[in-house]
């Protein structure tokens, strides 16, 4: 047993993807939501990335889009 996973049996219960709760998309939080959700800030620091340095790589990259197209 793996995970609560019987690798010798199929699975029993078989998820339809499109009735699931992420089947779908919906509306997207704010960048500025996420970027101050504590968990993202736990995560970054787990990546060893600087408080600031998030934002700034994410304006960066806007700016570059913006010149690409």
């Amino acid at each position: 047993m793996l995970f609560g996973m019987n690798m010798r049996k199929p699975a029993q219960k078989q998820v339809n993807i499109t009735t699931s709760p992420f089947g779908e998309g919906g509306v997207e939080p704010k960048l500025a939501d996420l970027l101050s959700d504590p968990i993202i800030h736990l995560i970054a620091q787990a990546d060893r990335i600087k408080p600031g340095e998030l934002d700034g790589s994410v304006e960066t990259m806007r700016q570059r889009l913006r010149r690409n197209h």
